[in-house]
């Protein structure tokens, strides 16, 4: 295993706030030269906390402060002498709760309750910045307004979506008010290829085709527009 920093005091990270480009420093350091397959997480504990005003809920990550969560990166991470190496988790939010029992996607009053109905494992995505494309746009509704907090999720082109079929990527358009955001506005980084762009609002249960054979390059910044049915 890697040990990025050692002695490193906790640090408290609003993911809502890290969407669409935002982010923020965890850890850096300089490591031997080689192949790196798998980076490990600990996480001392996920707040939840509602705009609804509901009391904050607290879950708890399996192993994340004993062995750690356990974080593949495929393809691995070559370093070489001299090197340095950018590196962005990607946590997607919309697959990380679970509800027990019968699995699937909790609602709101399902995660107001707490974890004596859900599991919160977090799906994180390790992307290498110097492999990558931006993939950008707007949100928009049937009027042309933003529309915020809606998924977008990226799939390979030609994907058969289906309720189980996982995305490359996903994230959340931008709600008004964020800091350096604008409304409705979203932003994946994806490998260089051809995307099927996906959207779905809240409270809807099935996503929505909104945007065919997006193409992706290495370092370049694509941008496409989206808008609900």
């Amino acid at each position: 295993d890697l040990v990025l920093a050692e002695g490193v005091t906790e640090m408290t990270v609003d993911l809502l706030q890290l969407r669409n480009g935002l982010s923020d420093a965890l850890a850096g350091a300089e490591i031997a030269t080689g192949s790196y397959d798998e980076i490990r997480l600990h996480i001392v504990e996920a707040v939840l906390q509602f705009s609804s005003g509901a009391a904050d809920r607290t879950f708890k990550v399996p192993s994340g402060m004993s062995s750690g969560l356990k974080i593949k990166v495929d393809p691995p991470i070559l370093v070489a002498s001299g090197q340095e190496v950018d590196l962005t988790l990607d946590v997607d939010l919309a697959r990380s709760f679970h509800t027990t029992g019968l699995g699937g996607e909790p609602t709101c009053a399902e995660l107001e309750a707490g974890e004596g109905g859900v599991i919160f494992h977090p799906v994180v995505r390790v992307v290498n910045n110097s492999t990558v494309g931006l993939l950008t746009g707007m949100v928009l509704d049937s009027s042309a307004a933003p529309a915020a907090d809606v998924e977008v999720c990226a799939f390979p082109a030609g994907t058969t979506v289906e309720a189980t079929t996982e995305p490359v990527a996903s994230t959340l358009s931008s709600p008004a008010g964020m800091d350096g955001l604008v409304e409705g506005s979203y932003a994946l980084l994806l490998e260089a290829g051809d995307y099927d762009l996906y959207i779905r609002a809240q409270g809807e249960e099935d996503k929505t085709l909104a945007a065919s054979a997006v193409s992706i390059t290495t370092g370049a910044t694509t941008t496409q527009d989206l808008t609900l049915p």
